[in-house]
């Protein structure tokens, strides 16, 4: 049996083996007396829940463990000597512990954070390095390309996405190569560039690389290089709609066992985002941005919420697991400034990315899952497109594709007492 000190709390820790356990959450451990699991201090519970969060690379050489231990220590004093604490650490290091902790706390430590070192800024754009010794028609394709990449780069960040620092170098990996072996094969101008020399190149990265490797054989062309290639198929006839396959549901019988299965395997939040687009239609990835700012408590003491452009009632029956989760991320979240609740999304602090959670509870059935909310939404009477958009947040051409499950075209159906009116007008039986 071996034994150490837990590297957090400071207790004996025992584990059967050879191996000391590092904490008192390792595999096979148990503390030999008291530990900050069972502390009277909530901080000091959390801190130590938080080793069991997947954990996440710290700036620097300053362990996460460490920082937990430290946090822990002065969470004994009180709030303003935790804030006092921050400001002894970096901003880099302080920012990336909140995204490492547990849910009950990450979402009043990223408070006390943005007080002291303020909200984070956009990381730098990292420069890019193009080989001086290619040839000048070369390089200033390269250059040309690499402007039009930047300007994209920057153009998203002003309109709220959110891009690595490195998305123009890695933009820049592919063209460099493919420039690199233009000139072993004793090519020195783009314009000279032949289909063999392309399919010759494209064998020798293996089919990596694929989506930089079209933008740039578009930007040769000279083509937008980022244009968007998603979306409903043009066709040369004009007038002729495009066939539009009719997406795959789900029974609403099947979706509620689904949301079940979900709920007693993975807990209340798990549900509660599924429900989010299995029930009210939203993607994945918007119910995991669904922030604090988008739900409020009504004057008659009702919650509301607004998954895309008007208020909508939380059903009954979910009106206490939602306040719990929300109280959970944030207590008195309701009394907080809109602007910092706009920056607090509950479901991705409880669940981690949109990406993972779909990955691990319903694999390849996300998109199924919200075709069917929205359908079941027009089976039930709501046929009007644009309140399916305002309220479901569901675009048009979505709306398009799901009615293609209804039997008729509802927006085209006619009274059948005015359809008999015009036949018999045509056979002539009527003049009036």
């Amino acid at each position: 049996m071996a034994t150490a000190n837990c590297q957090l709390c400071g207790a004996r820790v025992f584990r059967v083996g050879r191996k000391p356990p590092r904490h008192c959450h390792a595999l096979n451990a148990a503390p030999e007396n008291e530990c900050w699991q069972t502390s009277s201090n909530e901080l000091q519970r959390l801190c130590s829940a938080s080793l069991l969060v997947k954990p996440r690379h710290i700036p620097g050489n300053v362990r996460r463990i460490d920082l937990l231990r430290e946090l822990g220590n002065v969470s004994a004093s009180g709030e303003s000597s935790i804030i006092e604490w921050l400001r002894t650490r970096e901003a880099e290091e302080c920012r990336a512990l909140v995204k490492c902790v547990h849910p009950a706390m990450s979402g009043k430590l990223s408070l006390w954070v943005e007080s002291v070192h303020g909200i984070a800024e956009a990381d730098a754009l990292l420069s890019v390095h193009i080989p001086a010794g290619l040839p000048e028609s070369l390089l200033e394709g390269l250059r040309r390309y690499q402007a039009i990449a930047t300007s994209r780069y920057r153009r998203l960040i002003e309109k709220g996405h959110s891009r690595a620092p490195d998305y123009v170098r890695r933009r820049m990996v592919l063209p460099i190569r493919l420039a690199r072996y233009l000139v072993e094969q004793g090519v020195t101008r783009w314009d000279a560039v032949r289909k063999r020399d392309l399919v010759a190149f494209a064998e020798s990265v293996n089919g990596r690389y694929q989506a930089g490797y079209i933008a740039f054989l578009r930007f040769l062309n000279d083509a937008n290089p980022f244009k968007e290639m998603r979306g409903r198929p043009t066709s040369k006839r004009k007038g002729v709609r495009p066939r539009i396959t009719p997406p795959s549901v789900l029974a609403p019988a099947e979706v509620d066992e689904l949301l079940e299965r979900v709920r007693s395997e993975h807990g209340d939040a798990a549900f509660l985002a599924l429900w989010l687009v299995g029930k009210m239609g939203m993607t994945a990835e918007a119910a995991f941005k669904l922030s604090l700012a988008q739900f409020e408590l009504s004057e008659a003491g009702r919650l509301v919420f607004r998954p895309a452009r008007v208020w909508i009632a939380v059903p009954k029956p979910l009106t206490q697991p939602w306040l719990q989760l929300l109280k959970q991320v944030m207590p008195g979240w309701h009394k907080l400034p809109m602007e910092q609740r706009s920056r607090l999304a509950p479901i991705r602090i409880m669940l981690g990315s949109a990406e993972d959670f779909v990955r691990r509870t319903i694999p390849a059935k996300s998109k199924i899952l919200r075709s069917s909310a929205i359908y079941a939404a027009m089976m039930s009477g709501k046929l009007d497109r644009v309140t399916i958009h305002q309220s479901m947040g569901v675009s048009m051409p979505t709306i398009l594709k799901m009615e293609t499950l209804l039997s008729v075209d509802m927006h085209r159906k006619l009274d059948p007492d005015i359809v008999a009116a015009r036949n018999a007008r045509i056979r002539g039986d009527r003049n009036d």
